[in-house]
């Protein structure tokens, strides 16, 4: 009988350890529509303020969201599964997920930018962006 109450006792906690195991780091996503700009921007005197301390981090995309102005996407938070996709001299709209990370690492964002889907990607130069960006 102490065997039997023993393997039950045994198989439930089993069961809930490994439940726990596969549990995700990242709270549910919100979708964001992203407008990405056809031309890389350049990463002269560009600094980010991290920590207290300002560092040269290299912005790697400049995007628009909600028909505001340009602005600059940096390499701190990659999007995931565009990156290696993107090629310049084409305007993007695409669809990300944006995650919030439970336990992020304490020298990394609190967000993960996952690719949703490429909503179009048109050969064109992108309008209007302000000359510090590209120059």
């Amino acid at each position: 009988m102490k065997t039997k109450i023993f393997g039950f006792v045994f198989l439930i906690l089993t069961v809930f350890i490994l439940s726990n195991c596969e549990k995700n780091n990242e709270s549910s996503g919100e979708q964001r529509t992203l407008l990405i700009a056809s031309v890389k921007p350049v990463v002269n005197d560009v600094t980010c303020l991290i920590g207290g301390a300002t560092d040269k981090i290299p912005p790697i995309y400049i995007f628009k969201e909600n028909d505001s102005d340009w602005r600059l996407w940096y390499s701190l938070q990659p999007i995931v599964g565009f990156d290696e996709l993107y090629e310049e001299g084409y305007e993007y709209v695409i669809a990300v997920n944006q995650y919030r990370l439970d336990e992020p690492p304490a020298d990394a964002s609190i967000y993960v930018y996952r690719l949703e889907k490429i909503i179009s990607k048109i050969q064109k130069a992108s309008e209007d962006i302000p000359d510090y960006m590209i120059k």
